[in-house]
């Protein structure tokens, strides 16, 4: 993209967002964690509130806030409190 020649347009379900310029970066809502080794790009729309976990590779989509995007070999993590063993006396 050295010299980019169309304007950018971000599209949503229901609409067409023109950004109006040739060269747009993406937007990440307020409050949004980041995972590492992400690439976003153009066109990128991401609500408030929301999650980018780690290895995410995306372009030109919007998504709502408090929406969760994982890579499809990410599964999610849980904690939980380990079990004590009871003791023998």
């Amino acid at each position: 993209m050295t010299t980019p020649d169309r304007e950018v347009i971000m599209r949503a379900p229901d609409c067409l967002y023109r950004s109006g310029t040739v060269r747009f970066g993406g937007l990440i809502g307020d409050g949004t964690p980041t995972g590492h080794n992400i690439a976003l790009g153009s066109g990128f729309a991401l609500g408030r509130h929301s999650r980018l976990n780690s290895g995410i590779t995306l372009t030109a989509r919007t998504f709502p806030a408090w929406s969760v995007l994982s890579a499809p070999h990410v599964a999610e993590t849980q904690i939980r409190p380990r079990r004590r063993r009871e003791t023998v006396s």
